[in-house]
């Protein structure tokens, strides 16, 4: 099953020596890794189809410093989707507002009805991804009813 690291501290910290251990845990979640740094309102998203422990540009990236305040990690055991660039956490999608959200997910979602509809949008082939879309879909209601940004 894959494994999920997130961090929101009050300043900045540097990140390195956590990331390297989590990353370690990718030799039971081969089919990808994933990392999604926040700064302000914007999203830094890197993520790669192979084992974190055999990504060359993962090790040249943990070289350099990786200091954050919020950050999302993810490494992937595939049991929905192929092991694409598409598949692999996180995932980012815009709302209605051009405000974006980000998402990783552990698991497989088996009330599929809900998410069915979102399945001709997904980039990838996963259920954490039309999850992600499902849950954009109610902001985006919301924002229509409330008449501004939430």
């Amino acid at each position: 099953m894959c494994e999920l690291f997130g961090l929101s501290a009050r300043k900045p910290i540097k990140v390195n020596t956590v990331l390297n251990e989590f990353f370690t845990h990718s030799e039971k979640n081969p089919d990808g890794w994933g990392l999604a740094v926040f700064r302000g309102n914007a999203v830094s998203l890197e993520k790669e189809p192979k084992k974190a422990l055999d990504s060359v540009y993962l090790h040249n990236r943990l070289a350099w410093d990786i200091t954050a305040s919020d950050l999302l990690a993810h490494v992937r055991r595939a049991t929905i989707g192929f092991m694409n660039y598409s598949n692999c956490h996180p995932f980012v999608w815009d709302d209605m507002t051009g405000r974006s959200w980000t998402l990783i997910h552990n698991g497989t979602i088996f009330e599929t009805d809900l998410i069915s509809p979102f399945s001709e949008a997904l980039e990838g082939s996963t259920d954490s991804e039309a999850v992600l879309l499902y849950l954009i879909s109610l902001i985006n209601r919301a924002t229509d009813k409330k008449g501004e940004p939430l």
